[in-house]
Protein backbone atom coordinates (compact mmCIF):
# COMPACT_ATOMS: atom_id res chain seq x y z
CA UNK A 1 0.00 0.00 0.00
CA UNK A 2 2.85 2.28 0.52
CA UNK A 3 4.11 2.07 -2.48
CA UNK A 4 2.41 4.62 -4.47
CA UNK A 5 3.09 7.16 -1.71
CA UNK A 6 6.93 6.40 -2.08
CA UNK A 7 6.52 6.85 -5.91
CA UNK A 8 4.75 9.48 -5.97
CA UNK A 9 7.05 11.84 -3.22
CA UNK A 10 9.96 10.75 -4.90
CA UNK A 11 8.44 11.86 -8.20
CA UNK A 12 7.43 15.34 -6.73
CA UNK A 13 10.85 15.90 -5.49
CA UNK A 14 12.34 15.24 -9.35
CA UNK A 15 9.62 17.57 -10.59
CA UNK A 16 11.13 20.36 -8.19
CA UNK A 17 14.24 19.43 -9.36
CA UNK A 18 13.47 19.69 -12.97
CA UNK A 19 12.15 23.19 -13.34
CA UNK A 20 15.93 24.34 -14.16
CA UNK A 21 15.81 27.54 -11.71
CA UNK A 22 17.24 27.30 -8.67
CA UNK A 23 15.26 28.17 -5.94
CA UNK A 24 16.93 30.44 -4.00
CA UNK A 25 16.56 29.49 -0.25
CA UNK A 26 15.85 30.31 2.37
CA UNK A 27 12.47 32.42 0.95
CA UNK A 28 10.37 34.71 2.86
CA UNK A 29 7.36 33.03 3.06
CA UNK A 30 3.83 35.03 5.07
CA UNK A 31 1.71 33.02 6.39
CA UNK A 32 -0.68 35.54 4.39
CA UNK A 33 0.54 34.14 0.76
CA UNK A 34 -1.89 31.06 1.45
CA UNK A 35 -4.86 33.41 1.44
CA UNK A 36 -4.57 36.48 -0.17
CA UNK A 37 -5.57 37.61 -3.66
CA UNK A 38 -4.01 40.72 -4.63
CA UNK A 39 -0.16 41.14 -5.30
CA UNK A 40 1.86 39.15 -7.22
CA UNK A 41 4.10 35.77 -6.40
CA UNK A 42 7.91 35.17 -7.83
CA UNK A 43 8.78 31.64 -8.96
CA UNK A 44 10.77 30.17 -6.61
CA UNK A 45 8.46 30.88 -3.93
CA UNK A 46 5.77 29.29 -6.18
CA UNK A 47 7.33 26.41 -6.78
CA UNK A 48 8.41 25.48 -3.23
CA UNK A 49 4.44 26.12 -1.85
CA UNK A 50 3.19 24.28 -4.64
CA UNK A 51 5.34 21.25 -3.99
CA UNK A 52 5.15 21.50 -0.31
CA UNK A 53 1.15 21.78 -0.54
CA UNK A 54 1.05 18.78 -3.14
CA UNK A 55 3.03 16.29 -0.79
CA UNK A 56 1.08 17.27 1.98
CA UNK A 57 -2.51 17.27 0.72
CA UNK A 58 -1.51 13.79 -0.24
CA UNK A 59 -0.25 12.51 2.75
CA UNK A 60 -2.99 13.75 4.63
CA UNK A 61 -5.79 11.98 2.06
CA UNK A 62 -3.86 8.52 2.63
CA UNK A 63 -4.26 8.69 5.98
CA UNK A 64 -7.21 9.85 6.43
CA UNK A 65 -8.42 7.25 4.16
CA UNK A 66 -6.50 4.46 5.09
CA UNK A 67 -6.97 5.65 8.95
CA UNK A 68 -11.07 6.17 9.12
CA UNK A 69 -12.55 4.96 6.09
CA UNK A 70 -9.86 1.52 5.62
CA UNK A 71 -9.23 2.44 2.18
CA UNK A 72 -6.48 2.55 0.03
CA UNK A 73 -5.78 5.63 -1.61
CA UNK A 74 -2.77 6.29 -4.65
CA UNK A 75 -2.43 9.61 -6.47
CA UNK A 76 -4.28 8.53 -9.58
CA UNK A 77 -7.41 9.50 -7.39
CA UNK A 78 -6.44 12.86 -7.88
CA UNK A 79 -7.33 11.69 -12.00
CA UNK A 80 -9.79 8.71 -12.05
CA UNK A 81 -12.04 9.06 -8.64
CA UNK A 82 -13.32 5.66 -7.71
CA UNK A 83 -9.87 3.69 -8.00
CA UNK A 84 -9.51 3.61 -4.09
CA UNK A 85 -12.83 1.82 -4.28
CA UNK A 86 -12.73 -0.22 -6.99
CA UNK A 87 -11.82 -3.48 -5.12
CA UNK A 88 -13.43 -1.83 -1.78
CA UNK A 89 -16.55 -0.86 -2.59
CA UNK A 90 -18.54 0.01 0.52
CA UNK A 91 -21.98 1.59 1.40
CA UNK A 92 -19.85 4.31 3.50
CA UNK A 93 -18.57 5.69 -0.11
CA UNK A 94 -20.31 9.06 -0.29
CA UNK A 95 -19.49 9.43 3.36
CA UNK A 96 -15.83 8.86 1.93
CA UNK A 97 -16.16 10.95 -1.13
CA UNK A 98 -17.74 13.78 0.85
CA UNK A 99 -15.07 13.63 3.48
CA UNK A 100 -12.24 14.21 1.15
CA UNK A 101 -14.02 17.08 -1.21
CA UNK A 102 -14.31 19.17 2.66
CA UNK A 103 -10.54 17.96 3.20
CA UNK A 104 -9.63 19.16 -0.32
CA UNK A 105 -11.25 23.17 -0.05
CA UNK A 106 -8.77 24.38 1.60
CA UNK A 107 -6.13 23.28 -0.68
CA UNK A 108 -8.54 24.44 -3.78
CA UNK A 109 -8.25 27.82 -2.43
CA UNK A 110 -4.83 28.21 -1.31
CA UNK A 111 -3.65 27.00 -4.93
CA UNK A 112 -6.14 29.07 -6.56
CA UNK A 113 -4.55 32.25 -4.93
CA UNK A 114 -1.10 31.42 -5.50
CA UNK A 115 -1.69 30.38 -9.04
CA UNK A 116 -3.58 33.91 -9.85
CA UNK A 117 -0.94 36.11 -8.34
CA UNK A 118 1.70 33.84 -10.32
CA UNK A 119 -0.09 34.87 -13.62
CA UNK A 120 -0.47 37.96 -12.49
CA UNK A 121 2.96 38.33 -11.71
CA UNK A 122 4.08 36.49 -15.61
CA UNK A 123 0.99 38.86 -17.13
CA UNK A 124 -0.90 35.93 -18.14
CA UNK A 125 -4.54 36.01 -18.48
CA UNK A 126 -6.17 34.99 -15.24
CA UNK A 127 -8.49 33.00 -16.66
CA UNK A 128 -6.15 30.44 -16.86
CA UNK A 129 -6.78 29.35 -13.85
CA UNK A 130 -9.14 26.52 -14.93
CA UNK A 131 -5.57 24.56 -16.39
CA UNK A 132 -5.35 24.50 -12.15
CA UNK A 133 -8.69 22.13 -12.17
CA UNK A 134 -8.23 19.99 -15.27
CA UNK A 135 -6.72 16.88 -13.72
CA UNK A 136 -2.91 16.03 -14.65
CA UNK A 137 -2.85 19.11 -17.20
CA UNK A 138 -2.65 20.99 -14.42
CA UNK A 139 1.46 19.44 -13.84
CA UNK A 140 2.03 20.76 -16.69
CA UNK A 141 0.76 24.36 -16.39
CA UNK A 142 2.92 24.20 -12.93
CA UNK A 143 5.68 23.49 -14.86
CA UNK A 144 5.11 26.59 -17.12
CA UNK A 145 4.03 28.79 -14.48
CA UNK A 146 7.32 27.91 -12.91
CA UNK A 147 9.10 28.65 -15.90
CA UNK A 148 7.76 32.24 -16.88
CA UNK A 149 9.55 34.71 -15.05
CA UNK A 150 7.74 37.76 -13.65
CA UNK A 151 7.69 41.11 -16.11
CA UNK A 152 7.73 43.98 -14.48
CA UNK A 153 5.17 46.47 -15.91
CA UNK A 154 5.82 49.58 -17.42
CA UNK A 155 3.90 52.81 -15.53
CA UNK A 156 1.99 55.16 -18.10
CA UNK A 157 4.03 58.15 -16.63
CA UNK A 158 6.90 56.81 -18.01
CA UNK A 159 5.27 56.41 -21.76
CA UNK A 160 4.25 59.80 -21.45
CA UNK A 161 7.34 61.09 -20.70
CA UNK A 162 8.60 59.14 -23.95
CA UNK A 163 5.77 61.33 -25.63
CA UNK A 164 6.43 64.78 -24.42
CA UNK A 165 10.01 64.81 -24.94
CA UNK A 166 9.11 63.91 -28.61
CA UNK A 167 6.42 66.85 -28.69
CA UNK A 168 9.58 69.13 -27.02
CA UNK A 169 11.91 67.77 -29.62
CA UNK A 170 9.82 68.73 -32.40
CA UNK A 171 9.13 72.06 -31.49
CA UNK A 172 12.47 73.01 -30.95
CA UNK A 173 13.29 71.96 -34.84
CA UNK A 174 13.98 74.72 -37.22
CA UNK A 175 11.04 75.14 -39.89
CA UNK A 176 13.56 74.32 -42.46
CA UNK A 177 14.47 70.73 -41.15
CA UNK A 178 11.04 69.96 -40.67
CA UNK A 179 10.18 70.33 -44.72
CA UNK A 180 13.20 68.85 -45.90
CA UNK A 181 12.05 65.87 -43.72
CA UNK A 182 9.13 65.83 -45.53
CA UNK A 183 10.63 66.07 -48.77
CA UNK A 184 12.19 62.87 -47.64
CA UNK A 185 10.04 61.38 -46.53
CA UNK A 186 7.84 61.54 -49.84
CA UNK A 187 10.89 60.72 -51.33
CA UNK A 188 11.16 57.29 -50.32
CA UNK A 189 7.53 56.32 -49.93
CA UNK A 190 7.74 54.72 -53.56
CA UNK A 191 10.49 52.50 -52.47
CA UNK A 192 9.56 51.63 -49.18
CA UNK A 193 6.27 50.31 -50.86
CA UNK A 194 7.97 48.24 -53.00
CA UNK A 195 10.41 46.81 -49.99
CA UNK A 196 6.99 45.95 -47.93
CA UNK A 197 5.44 44.04 -50.91
CA UNK A 198 8.16 42.25 -51.50
CA UNK A 199 8.68 41.65 -47.83
CA UNK A 200 5.41 40.41 -47.38
CA UNK A 201 5.55 37.60 -50.12
CA UNK A 202 8.60 36.33 -48.47
CA UNK A 203 6.72 36.45 -45.02
CA UNK A 204 4.28 34.72 -46.14
CA UNK A 205 6.72 31.91 -47.80
CA UNK A 206 8.30 31.91 -44.57
CA UNK A 207 5.33 31.97 -42.55
CA UNK A 208 4.23 28.62 -43.95
CA UNK A 209 7.56 26.83 -43.61
CA UNK A 210 7.84 27.71 -40.15
CA UNK A 211 4.03 26.69 -39.35
CA UNK A 212 5.14 22.94 -41.51
CA UNK A 213 8.22 22.76 -39.37
CA UNK A 214 6.78 23.62 -35.95
CA UNK A 215 3.69 20.95 -36.72
CA UNK A 216 6.12 18.52 -37.61
CA UNK A 217 9.22 18.88 -34.93
CA UNK A 218 7.39 17.26 -32.38
CA UNK A 219 6.83 13.86 -34.47
CA UNK A 220 10.03 12.26 -33.59
CA UNK A 221 9.79 12.55 -29.85
CA UNK A 222 6.15 11.81 -29.51
CA UNK A 223 6.62 8.22 -31.71
CA UNK A 224 9.58 7.95 -29.16
CA UNK A 225 7.12 8.51 -25.81
CA UNK A 226 4.51 6.50 -27.51
CA UNK A 227 6.66 3.45 -27.80
CA UNK A 228 8.06 4.07 -24.35
CA UNK A 229 4.22 3.87 -22.65
CA UNK A 230 2.78 1.24 -24.86
CA UNK A 231 5.66 -1.11 -25.26
CA UNK A 232 8.06 -0.75 -22.20
CA UNK A 233 5.43 0.74 -19.64
CA UNK A 234 2.62 -1.15 -21.10
CA UNK A 235 0.16 1.70 -20.46
CA UNK A 236 -2.37 3.22 -22.54
CA UNK A 237 -3.32 5.78 -19.79
CA UNK A 238 -3.51 9.27 -19.05
CA UNK A 239 0.45 9.83 -20.03
CA UNK A 240 -0.02 8.41 -23.18
CA UNK A 241 -3.75 9.89 -23.89
CA UNK A 242 -3.84 13.31 -22.12
CA UNK A 243 -0.26 14.88 -21.27
CA UNK A 244 1.35 13.87 -24.37
CA UNK A 245 -0.95 15.47 -26.88
CA UNK A 246 -1.13 18.67 -24.00
CA UNK A 247 2.47 18.85 -24.45
CA UNK A 248 2.56 18.60 -27.98
CA UNK A 249 -0.16 21.16 -28.70
CA UNK A 250 1.83 23.70 -26.35
CA UNK A 251 5.12 22.84 -28.44
CA UNK A 252 4.29 23.28 -31.65
CA UNK A 253 3.12 26.75 -31.13
CA UNK A 254 6.30 27.72 -29.44
CA UNK A 255 8.44 26.62 -31.83
CA UNK A 256 6.13 28.43 -34.82
CA UNK A 257 6.17 31.91 -32.68
CA UNK A 258 10.37 31.06 -32.19
CA UNK A 259 10.92 34.02 -35.22
CA UNK A 260 7.74 35.92 -34.05
CA UNK A 261 4.49 36.10 -32.02
CA UNK A 262 1.53 34.78 -33.87
CA UNK A 263 -1.92 35.37 -33.76
CA UNK A 264 -4.53 33.40 -31.57
CA UNK A 265 -6.10 31.11 -34.12
CA UNK A 266 -2.64 30.83 -36.10
CA UNK A 267 -1.47 28.78 -32.53
CA UNK A 268 -4.55 26.67 -31.93
CA UNK A 269 -3.89 25.88 -35.90
CA UNK A 270 -0.66 24.68 -35.56
CA UNK A 271 -1.17 22.73 -32.44
CA UNK A 272 -4.48 20.77 -34.40
CA UNK A 273 -2.26 20.01 -37.66
CA UNK A 274 0.10 18.51 -35.31
CA UNK A 275 -1.90 16.20 -33.95
CA UNK A 276 -2.55 15.68 -37.08
CA UNK A 277 0.32 14.74 -38.45
CA UNK A 278 1.52 12.91 -35.15
CA UNK A 279 -1.60 10.62 -36.01
CA UNK A 280 -0.72 10.12 -39.44
CA UNK A 281 3.15 8.83 -38.20
CA UNK A 282 1.15 6.61 -35.54
CA UNK A 283 -0.76 5.22 -38.67
CA UNK A 284 2.27 4.95 -41.06
CA UNK A 285 4.61 3.56 -38.55
CA UNK A 286 1.98 1.02 -37.35
CA UNK A 287 1.42 1.93 -34.27
CA UNK A 288 -2.41 1.99 -34.71
CA UNK A 289 -5.42 1.43 -36.45
CA UNK A 290 -7.56 3.57 -38.01
CA UNK A 291 -10.88 2.77 -35.78
CA UNK A 292 -8.55 3.36 -33.07
CA UNK A 293 -7.03 6.61 -34.16
CA UNK A 294 -11.09 7.65 -34.81
CA UNK A 295 -12.00 6.90 -30.93
CA UNK A 296 -8.86 9.09 -29.43
CA UNK A 297 -8.93 11.88 -31.76
CA UNK A 298 -12.33 13.80 -30.15
CA UNK A 299 -10.20 14.10 -26.69
CA UNK A 300 -6.76 14.54 -28.92
CA UNK A 301 -8.92 17.38 -30.58
CA UNK A 302 -10.31 19.42 -27.19
CA UNK A 303 -6.45 18.91 -25.50
CA UNK A 304 -4.78 20.30 -28.78
CA UNK A 305 -7.24 23.00 -29.32
CA UNK A 306 -6.83 23.66 -25.18
CA UNK A 307 -2.45 23.57 -25.72
CA UNK A 308 -2.60 25.97 -28.98
CA UNK A 309 -4.56 28.54 -26.62
CA UNK A 310 -2.35 28.63 -23.36
CA UNK A 311 0.73 28.04 -25.90
CA UNK A 312 -1.04 31.92 -27.31
CA UNK A 313 -0.58 33.61 -24.76
CA UNK A 314 2.83 32.60 -23.36
CA UNK A 315 4.06 33.50 -26.64
CA UNK A 316 2.11 37.09 -26.75
CA UNK A 317 4.08 37.73 -23.03
CA UNK A 318 7.54 35.91 -23.46
CA UNK A 319 8.44 35.93 -27.16
CA UNK A 320 12.00 35.57 -27.71
CA UNK A 321 12.57 34.62 -23.72
CA UNK A 322 15.89 32.23 -24.03
CA UNK A 323 14.47 29.61 -21.59
CA UNK A 324 12.11 28.51 -24.06
CA UNK A 325 14.21 25.62 -25.03
CA UNK A 326 14.80 24.86 -21.29
CA UNK A 327 11.06 24.76 -20.61
CA UNK A 328 10.37 22.31 -23.63
CA UNK A 329 12.91 19.97 -22.45
CA UNK A 330 11.49 20.07 -19.14
CA UNK A 331 7.69 18.84 -21.10
CA UNK A 332 10.25 15.96 -22.57
CA UNK A 333 11.15 15.09 -18.93
CA UNK A 334 7.78 15.71 -17.92
CA UNK A 335 5.79 13.00 -19.89
CA UNK A 336 8.10 10.02 -18.98
CA UNK A 337 7.72 10.69 -15.28
CA UNK A 338 3.93 11.21 -15.21
CA UNK A 339 4.17 7.97 -17.29
CA UNK A 340 6.12 6.01 -15.07
CA UNK A 341 3.91 7.46 -11.83
CA UNK A 342 1.08 6.25 -13.51
CA UNK A 343 2.09 2.37 -13.98
CA UNK A 344 3.50 1.87 -10.41
CA UNK A 345 1.14 3.47 -8.24
CA UNK A 346 -1.01 0.48 -8.20
CA UNK A 347 -3.76 1.48 -10.67
CA UNK A 348 -7.02 -0.87 -10.55
CA UNK A 349 -9.64 -0.76 -12.89
CA UNK A 350 -13.24 -0.85 -11.28
CA UNK A 351 -15.46 -3.63 -12.29
CA UNK A 352 -18.48 -1.99 -14.85
CA UNK A 353 -21.92 -3.20 -15.30
CA UNK A 354 -23.87 -2.71 -19.02
CA UNK A 355 -27.27 -3.92 -18.66
CA UNK A 356 -29.62 -3.97 -22.24
CA UNK A 357 -33.08 -4.93 -22.08
CA UNK A 358 -35.44 -5.62 -24.78
CA UNK A 359 -39.38 -6.75 -24.58
CA UNK A 360 -39.93 -10.18 -26.52
CA UNK A 361 -43.37 -11.57 -27.33
CA UNK A 362 -42.64 -14.87 -26.24
CA UNK A 363 -43.10 -16.51 -22.86
CA UNK A 364 -39.92 -17.10 -20.61
CA UNK A 365 -40.16 -20.84 -21.65
CA UNK A 366 -39.64 -20.37 -25.13
CA UNK A 367 -36.79 -16.99 -24.52
CA UNK A 368 -34.81 -19.36 -22.42
CA UNK A 369 -33.95 -22.11 -24.84
CA UNK A 370 -32.44 -19.60 -27.30
CA UNK A 371 -30.58 -17.68 -25.11
CA UNK A 372 -28.91 -20.83 -24.14
CA UNK A 373 -27.55 -21.23 -27.26
CA UNK A 374 -28.76 -19.46 -30.62
CA UNK A 375 -28.08 -20.27 -34.21
CA UNK A 376 -26.26 -18.26 -36.69
CA UNK A 377 -26.56 -14.45 -36.79
CA UNK A 378 -26.98 -12.66 -40.12
CA UNK A 379 -24.29 -10.41 -40.95
CA UNK A 380 -24.13 -7.12 -39.23
CA UNK A 381 -26.53 -4.49 -41.13
CA UNK A 382 -25.58 -1.49 -43.22
CA UNK A 383 -27.04 0.71 -40.37
CA UNK A 384 -24.90 -1.45 -37.69
CA UNK A 385 -21.21 0.49 -38.38
CA UNK A 386 -19.61 -0.40 -35.29
CA UNK A 387 -19.71 -3.89 -36.68
CA UNK A 388 -18.63 -2.71 -40.07
CA UNK A 389 -15.60 -0.63 -38.43
CA UNK A 390 -14.13 -3.83 -37.30
CA UNK A 391 -15.61 -4.39 -34.20
CA UNK A 392 -16.01 -8.20 -33.07
CA UNK A 393 -19.86 -9.04 -33.42
CA UNK A 394 -21.14 -12.30 -32.40
CA UNK A 395 -22.04 -15.05 -34.43
CA UNK A 396 -23.31 -18.15 -32.82
CA UNK A 397 -23.66 -19.56 -29.49
CA UNK A 398 -23.45 -23.00 -28.64
CA UNK A 399 -23.71 -25.20 -25.06
CA UNK A 400 -21.52 -28.43 -23.75
CA UNK A 401 -23.63 -29.54 -20.89
CA UNK A 402 -26.50 -28.99 -18.75
CA UNK A 403 -26.87 -27.00 -15.55
CA UNK A 404 -24.13 -25.17 -13.45
CA UNK A 405 -20.74 -26.78 -14.85
CA UNK A 406 -21.97 -26.97 -18.14
CA UNK A 407 -19.56 -24.48 -20.84
CA UNK A 408 -21.00 -21.87 -23.27
CA UNK A 409 -19.25 -20.89 -26.40
CA UNK A 410 -20.21 -17.60 -27.51
CA UNK A 411 -18.22 -17.51 -31.53
CA UNK A 412 -17.36 -13.89 -32.45
CA UNK A 413 -16.41 -12.68 -35.49
CA UNK A 414 -12.64 -12.47 -33.66
CA UNK A 415 -12.66 -15.45 -31.85
CA UNK A 416 -14.39 -17.48 -29.34
CA UNK A 417 -15.70 -16.47 -25.51
CA UNK A 418 -15.38 -19.42 -23.46
CA UNK A 419 -18.08 -19.05 -20.54
CA UNK A 420 -18.94 -21.50 -18.17
CA UNK A 421 -22.22 -21.83 -16.38
CA UNK A 422 -22.38 -20.77 -12.87
CA UNK A 423 -25.62 -19.99 -12.27
CA UNK A 424 -28.69 -22.05 -13.96
CA UNK A 425 -32.01 -21.48 -13.03
CA UNK A 426 -34.20 -21.91 -15.77
CA UNK A 427 -36.41 -19.51 -17.03
CA UNK A 428 -35.39 -17.23 -15.09
CA UNK A 429 -30.94 -16.16 -15.26
CA UNK A 430 -28.51 -17.90 -16.61
CA UNK A 431 -24.95 -16.03 -15.11
CA UNK A 432 -21.47 -17.44 -16.42
CA UNK A 433 -18.08 -15.98 -15.76
CA UNK A 434 -15.64 -15.81 -19.30
CA UNK A 435 -12.72 -17.88 -19.20
CA UNK A 436 -11.28 -17.47 -22.49
CA UNK A 437 -12.61 -14.21 -24.57
CA UNK A 438 -11.76 -13.27 -28.56
CA UNK A 439 -9.82 -9.90 -29.28
CA UNK A 440 -12.05 -6.75 -29.11
CA UNK A 441 -11.72 -5.51 -32.43
CA UNK A 442 -10.15 -6.09 -35.83
CA UNK A 443 -8.17 -2.60 -37.30
CA UNK A 444 -8.26 -1.07 -40.47
CA UNK A 445 -4.52 -0.71 -41.47
CA UNK A 446 -2.74 0.13 -44.35
CA UNK A 447 -0.86 -3.04 -43.55
CA UNK A 448 -1.76 -6.58 -43.74
CA UNK A 449 -2.04 -7.38 -40.48
CA UNK A 450 -1.50 -5.37 -37.18
CA UNK A 451 -1.78 -5.80 -33.74
CA UNK A 452 -1.65 -3.34 -31.08
CA UNK A 453 -1.04 -4.35 -27.51
CA UNK A 454 -4.02 -3.15 -26.07
CA UNK A 455 -6.01 -5.68 -28.33
CA UNK A 456 -5.36 -8.15 -25.40
CA UNK A 457 -5.94 -7.48 -21.57
CA UNK A 458 -7.08 -4.14 -21.61
CA UNK A 459 -10.64 -4.46 -22.59
CA UNK A 460 -11.70 -7.67 -20.43
CA UNK A 461 -15.02 -9.25 -19.71
CA UNK A 462 -15.37 -11.05 -16.45
CA UNK A 463 -18.66 -12.10 -16.50
CA UNK A 464 -22.29 -11.91 -17.59
CA UNK A 465 -25.70 -12.69 -17.38
CA UNK A 466 -29.32 -12.73 -19.17
CA UNK A 467 -32.27 -12.52 -16.80
CA UNK A 468 -35.77 -12.95 -18.10
CA UNK A 469 -39.03 -11.59 -16.40
CA UNK A 470 -42.46 -12.42 -17.30
CA UNK A 471 -44.79 -9.53 -18.04
CA UNK A 472 -48.47 -9.07 -17.21
CA UNK A 473 -49.12 -9.39 -21.24
CA UNK A 474 -47.53 -13.21 -21.11
CA UNK A 475 -44.52 -12.13 -22.64
CA UNK A 476 -41.04 -11.57 -21.46
CA UNK A 477 -38.45 -8.83 -20.42
CA UNK A 478 -35.27 -10.06 -21.73
CA UNK A 479 -31.55 -8.08 -19.93
CA UNK A 480 -28.40 -9.04 -20.82
CA UNK A 481 -25.40 -8.07 -18.43
CA UNK A 482 -21.83 -7.53 -18.94
CA UNK A 483 -19.21 -6.73 -15.96
CA UNK A 484 -16.17 -5.82 -17.70
CA UNK A 485 -12.81 -3.85 -16.97
CA UNK A 486 -10.93 -1.09 -19.10
CA UNK A 487 -7.28 -0.72 -18.37
CA UNK A 488 -7.07 2.01 -20.46
CA UNK A 489 -7.28 5.88 -19.53
CA UNK A 490 -9.12 8.21 -19.05
CA UNK A 491 -11.69 5.55 -17.83
CA UNK A 492 -14.75 8.20 -17.88
CA UNK A 493 -13.99 8.79 -21.69
CA UNK A 494 -12.68 5.10 -22.64
CA UNK A 495 -16.37 3.75 -20.92
CA UNK A 496 -18.53 5.97 -23.22
CA UNK A 497 -16.63 3.97 -25.89
CA UNK A 498 -16.87 0.71 -24.31
CA UNK A 499 -20.21 0.93 -22.78
CA UNK A 500 -21.71 1.45 -26.46
CA UNK A 501 -19.89 -1.13 -27.92
CA UNK A 502 -21.00 -3.72 -25.50
CA UNK A 503 -24.77 -2.33 -25.88
CA UNK A 504 -24.68 -2.77 -29.67
CA UNK A 505 -23.51 -6.74 -28.83
CA UNK A 506 -26.40 -6.56 -26.52
CA UNK A 507 -28.71 -4.96 -28.87
CA UNK A 508 -27.57 -7.55 -31.69
CA UNK A 509 -27.66 -10.85 -29.29
CA UNK A 510 -31.12 -9.66 -27.66
CA UNK A 511 -32.63 -8.68 -31.54
CA UNK A 512 -31.51 -12.25 -32.69
CA UNK A 513 -33.10 -14.21 -29.69
CA UNK A 514 -36.12 -12.41 -29.83
CA UNK A 515 -37.04 -12.96 -33.41
CA UNK A 516 -36.06 -17.12 -32.47
CA UNK A 517 -38.85 -17.01 -29.95
CA UNK A 518 -41.61 -14.88 -31.89
CA UNK A 519 -41.12 -17.49 -34.81
CA UNK A 520 -40.76 -20.76 -32.55
CA UNK A 521 -44.21 -19.05 -30.55
CA UNK A 522 -46.15 -19.32 -34.10
CA UNK A 523 -44.79 -22.37 -34.70
CA UNK A 524 -45.65 -23.92 -31.42
CA UNK A 525 -49.17 -22.55 -31.89
CA UNK A 526 -49.81 -23.31 -35.20
CA UNK A 527 -49.33 -26.73 -34.87
CA UNK A 528 -51.64 -26.65 -31.41
CA UNK A 529 -54.04 -25.16 -33.61
CA UNK A 530 -53.90 -27.37 -36.45
CA UNK A 531 -54.31 -30.37 -34.13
Amino acid sequence: MFRGGIVFNIASFVLVIIWYRPLQLPLKIEASDLWRWDGTIGRAKYVTLGSILVVLKFCLDYFVSSTFFHKSWTILEYFAPGYATATHASGNDIQFYLTMLALSLPFAWTGSVLTIRRLRAAQLAPWLLIFFYVPLLNLVFFKILSWAPSIQHDGESGELKRVEYNQEALANMAEDEVDRAIVRRAETSATTEVVKERVSAEGDYSRIVDFLVAAAAPIIPTLVLVYLSVLVFGSYGYGLFVALPFVISIAAPLIFAAREKRSMIACMAVSLTSMAIVYAALLIFAFEGIVCLLMAAPIAAVIAAGGGLLAYYIQKRHHGNRELPRLLGGFLLLVPLIMFIEVHAEPRSPLYAVTTSMQVDAPPEVVWKHVVAFSRLPEPADSELIFKAGVAYPIEAKIYGHGPGAVRHCIFSTGTFVEPITVWKEPELLRFSVREQALPMKEFSPYKDIHPPHMEGYLVSKKGQFFLKRTENGGTLLSGTTWYQNHMGPPLYWRVWSDQIIHAIHRRVLAHVANLSVVNEEVGSCSTNCR
